[in-house]
Parts: structure tokens; sequence; C-alpha cells
């Protein structure tokens, strides 16, 4: 949906840089968000994440039926890596990258801010 707003801003007028980077800006606290909320749903295990299925707990508050799993969120493999890592950039980072781009200081795409994790050493 964004990336719809972001084409039609560019197609409307030339000068609504502006307006792009701002909704470039929601877009990147979205993602993190997302990967945030994918982390959380692991950690309760409501999520279903692929791979060969646990033995079966019977204290285990969901079953393999009740589970998300990606497809349902509308979200690929990829794409939840990279929410994911997005999740675990720390917050002051995260801010102090989406405020240069909403200034025009610097272009950020998720690529960017997954390749900053990866150099900064968070995983």
């Amino acid at each position: 949906m964004t990336e719809m707003l972001i084409d039609y801003l560019r197609r409307i007028h030339a000068n609504c840089e502006e307006a792009e980077r701002l909704a470039r800006a929601v877009s990147m606290r979205c993602w993190k968000r997302i990967g945030e909320q994918i982390v959380e749903m692991k950690k309760d295990g409501a999520i279903d994440i692929g791979g060969r299925p646990k033995p079966i707990d019977e204290h285990d508050r969901f079953n393999e039926s009740t589970k998300v799993k990606l497809a349902d969120l509308g979200i690929t493999p990829d794409q939840s890596s990279n929410y994911q890592a997005m999740a675990a950039i720390p917050e002051p980072v995260f801010d102090e990258k989406r405020e240069k781009m909403i200034r025009g200081e610097e272009r950020v795409s998720k690529k960017s801010l997954v390749e900053l994790l990866l150099r900064a050493g968070y995983s």
C-alpha cells in the first residue's frame, strides 16, 4: 500500500520528495513493528515457522492446527527474515537512520537496514 502511495506521489509532482521520504519512513516503522510481532509470536509458539514439526507438548497452548503460518499473514520467508532483522536494530540506531532519510541526508531501504544490522554485529 505505501509503495503505491510512493509511486503515486512520484507521478503527480516532481517536488514530492519530502512526501515520498515520509511515506518511506512510515513503511520502515511498519516493517520493524511486523518483525517485532513475528519475534513475539515465535516466542509464544503461535506461529508455524516451518521445518520439521516438534513433538506435541500437551501443555503448549497452541497446537499445529491453531498456529499461524507466514503465508496466512501474506509474508514470505525472506520478508520475515528482513523484518525480524530490522526488529533487532536498536531503537536509537533505527530512529537515527529514519531521521536522516526524512531529512534527505541518506537513502534508506530494507536492504540497507539489514546490511547495517549485519555490519554492526546484531542478529
